[in-house]
């Protein structure tokens, strides 16, 4: 995984209100 690809994913998880699983165990 790449900052590039999670910046991205993060980008349309906001705007659609949905945090990806993987996202959240990277800030844990």
């Amino acid at each position: 995984m790449n900052q590039e690809w999670w910046q991205g994913c993060l980008a349309g998880g906001n705007e659609s209100g949905y945090v990806p699983d993987g996202y959240i165990k990277l800030k844990t």
